[in-house]
């Protein structure tokens, strides 16, 4: 990840910027939920950027399902 990048706060709304930042937050998530992605498909894209499609399943750490959905990360 770039010094510039930007990552959504899905559960809380809002964002958080640059890679210790976006580090920080993924180590607090990560003891509240435990997801899955499952990538389906990997595009480079004509400007550098990777786009990745794929499932994502949330489930907190019970192993109660939290949300379902198909995601698409660029």
């Amino acid at each position: 990840m770039g010094a510039d990048v930007e990552w959504p706060k899905v559960f809380e709304g809002g964002d958080v910027r640059g890679p210790d930042a976006v580090r920080d937050d993924w180590h607090r998530q990560w003891t509240e939920i435990s997801p899955t992605d499952t990538p389906l498909s990997i595009t480079v894209l004509p400007d550098g950027r990777v786009d990745v499609e794929g499932d994502q399943l949330v489930r907190n750490l019970d192993g109660t399902s939290l949300d379902e959905r198909f995601r698409q990360w660029s």
